[in-house]
């Protein structure tokens, strides 16, 4: 069970600017004490001199990288100076998710910070992969903040308990965020009328156990709701939105294969098409 915050890691990759990404991380990191990691990935192996190409394609490509490092070095500065927090900057080449996977391991981060466009109206695969494929190669829990966004305080939280599993509940990274933040917490589910009675059960027995573990985080107001019918996303979001959600928490269990699909649909959806930032947790 994780305590606290100590280290989050912002990749720059995912959105043109980052700058509700970066806004969250500062506020985070202020109030956890903790370090913030700036990284910029430059994809593909691009030190190696293609065929055809002359040897001015690579000075150029090494002046590019060294003006990025300068500009990441500025901003880092202005970011600790400007806040009084401990700012790092890393540049990497190659995979973005196994760079992004090395810098967490090497920085011992516990969270990751990732900026997201609004879904555009014909989104590809790789785009609808992204944070889920981020998951399941770092282990570590994921933020991802809506560009534009400005809940830099999580007083609000809404816990999505589906799907039920014994093993899918698990609270990890936002009991501090909790803590901290002296949050109001909903922890919610929807359960159809068909299901088991075994289901249902699991869900009030998930939810005791969600209200015992955060009861213990001194959270400011713990409220269950669990009622009838399929939980959809947009449930979940209409749930959000009437309890003023600043942040929306999913258990997620990663699985590998054609199983990933159906079992962490839901989670996918939330984490892709929520207006709110949204806390993967594993």
């Amino acid at each position: 069970m994780k305590n606290s915050i100590k280290n989050i890691l912002i990749p720059l990759n995912f959105s043109s600017s980052s700058e509700s990404a970066v806004a969250t991380g500062i506020a985070m990191c202020k109030r956890h004490k903790a370090a913030l990691h700036l990284l910029h990935v430059t994809e593909g192996n691009s030190l190696v001199l293609p065929p055809g190409k002359n040897p001015r394609t690579l000075e150029l490509f090494l002046l590019a990288q060294t003006d990025l490092l300068k500009d990441l070095e500025r901003r880092a500065a202005q970011i600790q100076e400007e806040h009084e927090i401990s700012c790092l900057f890393h540049l990497a080449t190659g995979s973005l998710y196994q760079a992004i996977a090395t810098k967490t391991a090497d920085f011992h981060c516990d969270l990751i910070l990732v900026e997201k466009k609004r879904r555009p109206a014909l989104f590809t695969f790789q785009r609808s992969q992204s944070v889920y494929r981020l998951l399941r190669m770092i282990g570590r829990p994921v933020l991802t903040v809506p560009a534009g966004s400005r809940n830099f305080n999580f007083k609000n939280v809404l816990f999505s308990l589906a799907p039920f599993s014994s093993e899918s509940f698990s609270a990890g990274i936002a009991l501090p965020i909790i803590r901290k933040n002296n949050s109001n917490v909903t922890l919610y589910a929807s359960v159809s009328p068909a299901k088991k009675p075994s289901e249902i059960e699991l869900a009030n027995q998930l939810a005791d156990l969600a209200q015992t573990l955060i009861s213990r985080e001194k959270a400011a107001e713990i409220e269950k709701e669990i009622e009838a019918g399929p939980n959809t996303v947009k449930k979940v979001m209409s749930q959000a939105e009437d309890k003023k959600t600043d942040l929306i928490v999913v258990p997620t269990r990663i699985v590998h294969g054609l199983r990933s699909w159906f079992r962490n649909s839901g989670t996918r959806k939330i984490l892709e098409e929520s207006p709110y930032p949204v806390l993967a947790v594993l």
